[in-house]
């Protein structure tokens, strides 16, 4: 199968949107990929102020949504698509990439874990520490039915844990 990936810039989407479409030699629709600004994530930093949720709107994108036509799955075009658009927000500069999918989907979290990303627990928050002068940690909560997940996408991008009396929690560093 000849297949196409095209980028449509022009989504009537909020922000900076990317919609990817994997295509075969007759048109037809094998993929599709959704990923843009983590807009609740964004609005859950306002008490951090516009300038810090500015910068987060061009560091942190959300991968939406990740779609594969039944009789081609297998073939590797998910990853092949998921793959493309790392690297188009890799040139971008922007430094991760999240995402979610449904915790009674389990076989989704060795899909991600392959594509690189880190799946969290069921419910557990994704955490992300904002540096000085404003600092602190804010937390994208998740529902107890969904798993969160994120990948790097530059090397300075890690994880800082934080301990305190009651548990030690893994924050997202170096993204802000």
């Amino acid at each position: 199968m000849g297949t196409a990936i095209a980028m449509d810039l022009h989504v009537p989407t909020p922000g900076h949107s990317v919609r990817l479409v994997a295509q075969d030699d007759h048109a037809k629709l094998g993929a599709v990929l959704l990923a843009g600004p983590p807009d609740e994530w964004i609005q859950g930093l306002a008490r951090f102020g516009v300038s810090v949720q500015s910068h987060m709107a061009r560091r942190v994108v959300d991968l939406e949504m990740v779609v594969v036509a039944e009789e081609l799955r297998g073939r590797g075009l998910g990853r092949t698509i998921v793959n493309h658009a790392i690297q188009e927000y890799r040139k971008r500069s922007y430094r991760l990439m999240s995402g979610s999918f449904y915790a009674h989907l389990p076989h989704l979290e060795g899909y991600y874990q392959q594509l690189g990303f880190t799946v969290l627990d069921p419910g557990q928050p994704l955490l992300l520490r904002v540096p000085e002068p404003v600092g602190g940690v804010v937390s994208y909560p998740a529902e107890p039915t969904m798993r969160q997940m994120w990948r790097p996408l530059v090397p300075a991008v890690g994880v800082t844990p934080i301990s305190d009396a009651h548990q030690t929690l893994q924050v997202i560093d170096n993204v802000l």
